[in-house]
């Protein structure tokens, strides 16, 4: 049996993995480890771990490494730390394949351990572009580090040949976020609502706001107000904010959706859903707003009418449901409002999800059963 390793550093992106997972799991021809950790182990950001733990995972190692990602030098600490402890890991076990999803600061550490061990990697979601996000800057490093490549979309995969990768070595399934959402068990809606304590005459908004790429504390603070601002005008909607992904100034954004919570008795803080609870209010509330990829991705899929506020998401291939909007208190509202319109509902009837493919994960499964990587890891540069 080949071992093959998951590296999951957040609930983001083990829940889009947690399909492609739970597939080697069964399979006789693989032994699949999942390396956990980040920020699955911090409480701030909703202890994660224990979906993990739920999800009932065979061969989890834990590497759980208190910090705070407040400033530069805790997050560096941290990543010199997990260098270390990966290094002794694939020491000892020997991978014959790493899979990493995405684009986030810790994924790069196993990936440039593996390049040294020699064990081929597997990029998934790569040739991406979030020109407001910190994630732009090692993205492309990532798949410039990586042999197979699994990306979303044409236009992704387009752009990994124009970085140099082999398009032999590239191949667009969709995005396995998506693969298994058949399978959901779904809230029914009064369900959903008894569960959060939600009034059923209200509409019902949920909120995912991250950092865009600024290390001045000032301005995050200023942008995150202006929505919540806006936000505080909509009497008549329930809101559920969730946490922001753990990086540098998301804890300002913390502190101020507790602020809000405590001030509006319409709104609540919910800080890790977990992946069936999370899908249940795509398929049902009236409006996503924010500056997540999964409004980008997976909100799609369920035709819910999505926000998407400033920079962070710039570049990326988007559906007809979602509305870009800047950083401005009257327009965030008159877009709210104008998501809710018959006007909009009828543009957006025949929404097409960009990301979705029928049967993505036995197709990436398939893919990687049939890997063979005598040749070694080194690549050429494919010129255009």
């Amino acid at each position: 049996m080949k071992k093959i390793f998951f590296f999951t550093s957040s609930r983001s992106d083990f829940g889009i993995q947690l399909p492609l997972i739970k597939k080697f799991l069964k399979s006789k021809k693989f032994k699949t480890y999942t390396l956990v950790t980040g920020s699955h182990f911090s409480k701030k950001y909703g202890n994660s771990y224990q979906e993990i733990k739920k999800s009932s995972i065979k061969n989890k190692i834990l590497i759980n490494i208190n910090y705070k990602a407040d400033n530069p030098k805790n997050i560096s600490f941290f990543l010199s730390k997990l260098i270390l402890k990966i290094s002794i890991i694939f020491n000892k076990i020997k991978p014959d394949y790493l899979i990493v999803l995405g684009d986030r600061f810790e994924i790069i550490i196993p990936t440039i351990v593996a390049n040294h061990f020699k064990i081929p990697t597997i990029h998934l979601h790569g040739g991406e572009i979030t020109e407001g996000s910190m994630d732009e800057l090692t993205r492309h490093a990532i798949s410039k580090m990586s042999q197979i490549h699994f990306p979303c979309t044409e236009n992704y995969k387009k752009r990994l040949i124009q970085l140099g990768e082999n398009p032999k070595d590239i191949h667009n399934f969709g995005s396995i976020s998506l693969s298994d959402i058949k399978n959901i068990k779904f809230l029914k809606k009064k369900v959903l609502l008894k569960k959060l304590n939600l009034s059923d005459k209200n509409k019902n908004i949920i909120v995912t706001f991250h950092p865009e790429f600024s290390f001045d504390k000032k301005k995050t603070n200023k942008k995150f107000q202006v929505v919540c601002n806006a936000l505080s005008k909509l009497k008549k909607f329930n809101i559920i904010f969730t946490a922001p992904a753990q990086e540098l100034n998301s804890e300002i954004i913390i502190k101020l959706i507790k602020n809000y919570c405590e001030k509006y008795n319409n709104a609540q803080f919910i800080k890790s859903m977990g992946r069936e609870l999370y899908f249940s209010c795509l398929k049902h509330f009236d409006l996503m707003l924010g500056n997540s990829s999964s409004g980008i991705i997976e909100a799609p899929y369920f035709n819910i009418p999505v926000i998407n506020i400033g920079g962070r998401q710039l570049g990326r291939d988007c559906s007809t449901n979602i509305v870009n909007c800047e950083y401005n208190k009257q327009e965030i509202i008159n877009k709210i409002h104008y998501t809710q319109s018959i006007k909009f509902k009828n543009k957006t009837k025949k929404n097409k999800p960009v990301y979705y493919q029928k049967n993505t994960v036995e197709k990436i499964y398939k893919k990687i059963s049939g890997l063979n990587f005598k040749q070694g890891l080194l690549k050429k540069f494919n010129d255009l």
